[in-house]
């Protein structure tokens, strides 16, 4: 391995623990129900989940938002 890798791996590793770290705070919501809430407030009509019929053909989605409504 030479430097420039050995460099480029404490960096990564650096900014993976940063990322985990940043995902504890408080702010941060804690569970799925949680979390949910959290992308309906800030991602109201970005697709949550799509439905599919034998695993392959779009059926249908819900979007953050709707899943909040239910």
């Amino acid at each position: 391995m030479n430097e420039h890798s050995e460099n480029t791996d404490t960096t990564d590793a650096h900014t993976v623990k940063k990322a985990v770290m940043d995902n504890n705070s408080p702010d941060q919501p804690s569970t799925l129900i949680g979390l949910l809430r959290h992308r309906a407030q800030t991602q109201f009509n970005k697709h949550a989940y799509t439905f599919l019929v034998d695993g392959e053909a779009e059926e249908a989605s819900l979007t953050y938002g709707q899943l909040e409504m239910r």
